[in-house]
């Protein structure tokens, strides 16, 4: 008990010891360190959550924190209530719970709005519900393409008419919420218009529009023809720029870098065509069918017919007419018909759309130079030369005559080579040269930061130069004993020592009385009293 009691008093006294900086910043630590430990043994007794679902509808959130709270499972809403969380230990029981429930329904009904049928219930409200459950499948199965975060889908889809004419065309819109940071590409834009159109009966694709989150239309926005034109104009300068670097590259190895130019236009057909030609050979005749007929007859103009007249010979067994010929020949009649097949070759064909119907090609070359300054002369390419290089250019590019391609090589002075010396001004090469006109003020922010943090330092310097000096001066003023030597010869160091041992048995002085004054306070009482008395004499 003595001893504890003998540790709380030199804990005392060294706290009275303190200056009211260090006691503050020592109060200040403490209550730092308390509030650590005590969130530290708060997220300690706390469950561990886990994340049950994220990024889901309000509707799906609402449905999934009621059934929650009908499960008594704790849980926590983040990313303003989209993500649900609960403890580690119950994630996946939870999840097979709300499956079983039909959660998170993704966003909008589905097919199974069907599932429960109502007695009663008119073909109106059947049709309704069905245009529902559409676009509700169509929603979450558009939500599952990488880089949509939600989607909503409308469906316009009109009754059927008993004539054609009146009929009206189905339509659909399609909006989307990208996720941040992603942009859709073409290609995934025209999968959602044809995976609507697809699941839509009627429904033709230039009949949906695709939004982003923005308002900004994806597809559709524009009309069949503006469409077609934005993909011409792009098909044709991608052929165009693939055909000049192919012939930019072959002559940049050839000639030299930066001693041609090659430009190339091409006239593409987007019509699609279907021909259909039938050509006869007429030489080449095949027989297809052969038919003979003979007829013979022994009536002529002369013969007489002999016999009984009357039915009698008309009869079975009866005498029949003889014939005779008074001189006269018979008939014999000959026929032959000949078929025959001529040759026919019948061709189908179905020519693509970006056909390639004419190419133009137009290089130009610089000739060979020599001297320096004014007296620089330029000589032209050969015309040999120029005609390999054409056919160079015509094998490169793929010319065919038959189609009308041109191409067109030509050797001229380039005005570069003829003034090697001439800079030309591409603006600054250095990229900090636009950022000039702003050095100034830079500088200035630097000087004052300098100044803010310079001054506090320049004072605290002074501050202590100040009071070595003090001190100094004070060990100058105290009485030299024999063989002292003068203040000025006293090192530095041998100063502070001196002041920290004066500092030191102040201290132990200190101590030893507030000990005494601990022991015995009637005589720490009686002597402070004397203090005062002779204070007050004086």
């Amino acid at each position: 008990m003595a001893s504890l009691k003998d540790s709380l008093g030199k804990l005392k006294e060294r706290w009275s010891a303190l200056t009211l900086q260090r006691r503050i910043v020592i109060a200040l630590g403490a209550a730092v360190v308390v509030a650590i430990a005590v969130l530290a043994i708060g997220r300690a007794s706390e469950p561990s959550f886990g994340l049950l679902y994220s990024n889901l509808s309000g509707d799906d959130a609402a449905r999934i924190v009621e059934r929650l709270k009908d499960m008594h499972v704790p849980y926590k809403l983040e990313s303003g209530g989209s993500d649900v969380y609960v403890p580690d230990s119950s994630v996946h029981e939870t999840r097979l719970t709300l499956a079983a429930d039909g959660l998170p329904s993704g966003g909008g009904v589905g097919f199974e709005i069907f599932d429960e049928q109502r007695f009663g219930e008119s073909e109106f409200s059947e049709q309704v519900k069905y245009h529902r459950a559409l676009e509700g499948e169509l929603s979450r199965t558009i939500s599952h393409i990488a880089g949509v975060e939600t989607a909503r889908v409308h469906l316009v889809l009109p009754n059927r008419s008993l004539f054609a004419s009146t009929e009206t065309a189905a339509s659909a819109s399609v909006a989307l919420k990208i996720k941040p940071g992603f942009r859709m590409r073409d290609d995934q834009v025209r999968g959602i218009v044809h995976l609507v159109a697809s699941s839509v009966r009627g429904l033709d694709a230039e009949h949906v529009t695709v939004v982003n989150g923005e308002g900004r239309s994806l597809a559709g926005g524009a009309t069949a023809d503006e469409e077609m034109s934005s993909q011409t104009l792009g098909f044709r300068h991608e052929l165009e720029r693939g055909k000049e670097r192919a012939v930019q590259e072959l002559l940049d190895r050839t000639l030299g870098e930066g001693s041609s130019v090659v430009r190339v236009a091409a006239d593409v057909s987007f019509a699609r065509e279907e021909r259909t030609e039938e050509q006869f050979d007429p030489q080449g005749v095949a027989p297809r069918s052969f038919q003979i007929s003979e007829e013979r007859s022994n009536v002529g103009p002369n013969a007489t017919t002999a016999g009984v007249p009357g039915a009698a010979s008309n009869l079975p067994g009866g005498e029949a007419p003889t014939s005779g010929t008074g001189g006269g020949s018979g008939l014999f009649k000959r026929s032959e018909t000949r078929n025959f097949e001529v040759s026919k070759v019948v061709r189908r064909a179905i020519e693509p759309i970006g056909r390639l119907q004419r190419l133009q090609v137009a290089v130009v070359v610089d000739g060979r130079w020599s001297g320096k300054g004014a007296r620089r002369h330029f000589t032209p390419r050969s015309a040999g030369e120029l005609g390999r290089l054409k056919a160079i250019v015509e094998s490169a590019v793929g010319a065919q005559s038959d189609r009308g391609d041109k191409v067109t090589v030509e050797c001229v002075p380039f005005a570069d080579s003829a003034h090697p010396g001439r800079r030309v001004d591409l603006g600054p090469a250095d990229p900090l040269e636009r950022y000039r006109p702003y050095l100034p003020y830079a500088a200035g922010a630097l000087g004052l930061l300098f100044l803010l943090i310079a001054l506090p330092i320049w004072a605290a310097i002074r501050r202590r130069r100040r009071r070595t000096a003090r001190v100094s001066a004070t060990v100058a003023a105290l009485p030299a004993g024999p063989g002292a030597q003068s203040p000025a010869s006293i090192d530095a160091a041998i100063v502070n020592e001196r002041l920290a041992e004066q500092a030191r048995a102040v201290a132990e002085a200190r101590s030893l009385a507030a000990d005494l004054a601990s022991r015995d306070p009637d005589l720490a009482a009686r002597v402070v009293r004397g203090w005062l008395s002779e204070g007050t004499r004086q």
